[in-house]
């Protein structure tokens, strides 16, 4: 192995110069990649570089890493200077999938992989054997939807209620208040008890079958934050705080904030603060706030989580899952609505039956609700707290500190700002002549062809 090589590429910073809007946060935005998935394919990416420039024939990447190097190509003069320190152009070979291309890449990607063995060792699985980020979930797709079981349900309603009431009818009769209500206390309560349990051993029962080298896995604290919270408000407090803990940033006497220095700052998220207040001197916290969170390095993240609640809620073993607790709560109130029914053929009172009914239908609806955003708000971070953060938290991470201990990390003179962001909703649609716009390359997006490989030739 070229040792100096791989560690001029290894040093090679992809990112540089700093942007609002550089090479990794477009990559994750366009791409719905986290953080440091992205990252991963960044690393792969330059690995098989490596590879193409040492090697006397063709490699071939994987999807993920072919998705980095199409973007590098976009990246004109960062694309040139990198060719440069390999010391040759490594030419993008895109496949026709004719059967003489079929052959030769496959032949390739053997070559590829025993080529990588020698010199990285084993291929990480999640970046070289799927063609996406949600490969090591193998989470299938359902063609069934939640708002499909609940037109199901709602369709099935009356034939069930006239069922029930032909079958329960001769029970009903004889069974009076305040045994009824009682015992259909009792069964609500246990069916409640039984989906708790049921739905915390099936979720911890999926999560068990991911793949260990999942991005699910290796999210960062912010990306984890807007997992349990759905506000990217929380990232945007915690970076801002950050910056004023650092000294980088000063709280004016009128609330106003100011940069001090630049020094020092290789976070993308950091870098757009700094580089907005340095746009607009003097803009209050409310105001910073609405413009952050319409920047692509924070919407980047919003971005990645919710198109993975929106992958995993479109899942077979999560409609399973949503199934089964829909048609349980369908028979408990089922049991009440028939109850209601009996009583007005029977002229006898209902209201009490009633309003039990009524707030167990709400019940369920939150009930419902919660489980479409348990995977997020409680499953997964109880899994980071059980396993997962505290190692990361000996690494003496801000994001992680913050993560765990919220607004208790705050400086002394943030935290006024933090609790007038939430007083003041500043007019989303105030732009102080900012039309949004985030820097990129000249061409666009990328060519969207499938790639076969390189062979590592030169102009």
């Amino acid at each position: 192995m070229n040792a100096q090589l791989w560690k001029n590429i290894l040093d090679f910073n992809i990112d540089q110069p700093l942007t609002e809007y550089g090479f990794s946060t477009r990559l994750e935005t366009e791409n719905s990649w986290t953080v440091n998935f992205a990252a991963d394919a960044v690393l792969e990416y330059k690995k098989f570089m490596y590879l193409a420039a040492t090697s006397d024939f063709m490699v071939s990447p994987s999807e993920i890493v072919d998705i980095v190097w199409h973007q590098h190509l976009i990246f004109t003069q960062l694309y040139d200077d990198f060719c440069s320190l390999l010391g040759k152009k490594i030419v993008h070979v895109p496949s026709t999938h004719n059967r003489a291309d079929v052959k030769v890449f496959m032949e390739a990607k053997e070559n590829t992989a025993k080529c990588y063995l020698e010199h990285f060792g084993v291929q990480p699985s999640h970046i070289w054997e799927h063609s996406g980020i949600y490969g090591p979930l193998s989470l299938e797709k359902s063609r069934l939807k939640v708002s499909g079981i609940i037109c199901i349900g709602v369709a099935l309603l009356v034939p069930f209620m006239v069922c029930a009431y032909f079958l329960l009818r001769p029970l009903y009769e004889v069974l009076n208040n305040p045994y009824f209500l009682f015992g259909y206390g009792a069964i609500v309560v246990l069916g409640i008890l039984f989906l708790h349990f049921f739905n915390r051993n099936k979720f911890r029962s999926i999560i068990g079958n991911w793949d260990d080298r999942s991005f699910v896995f290796n999210l960062t604290a912010l990306e984890l934050l807007y997992l349990r919270k759905s506000d990217l408000t929380e990232v945007v407090h915690g970076v801002v705080n950050e910056l004023i803990s650092q000294n980088k940033v000063a709280v004016m006497d009128d609330g106003t904030l100011r940069v001090v220095n630049t020094v020092g700052v290789a976070n993308s998220m950091c870098f757009t603060v700094l580089d907005m207040l340095n746009q607009w001197p003097g803009l209050s916290y409310p105001e910073l706030l609405v413009k952050m969170k319409r920047k692509p390095v924070f919407t980047s993240t919003a971005k990645a989580i919710d198109a993975f609640k929106k992958y995993f809620s479109r899942s077979k073993v999560f409609i399973g899952l949503f199934a089964i607790n829909f048609t349980v709560w369908f028979a408990l109130l089922l049991l009440g609505i028939t109850r209601v029914i009996t009583g007005i053929m029977r002229e006898k009172p209902i209201m009490i039956i009633a309003v039990v009914v009524v707030l167990g239908f709400i019940a369920a609806c939150f009930f419902l609700y919660r489980l479409m955003i348990d995977i997020g708000r409680s499953v997964i971070p109880e899994y980071y707290n059980l396993h997962i953060v505290e190692n990361r938290r000996l690494e003496g991470n801000w994001e992680w500190n913050y993560y765990l201990l919220g607004s208790a990390v705050f400086a002394t003179s943030f935290l006024p700002l933090a609790d007038s962001s939430k007083q003041n909703s500043y007019d989303a649609s105030g732009d102080f002549g900012d039309s949004g716009s985030s820097e990129s390359s000249g061409c666009g997006s990328s060519c969207g062809s499938s790639c076969g490989g390189c062979g590592g030739g030169g102009d």
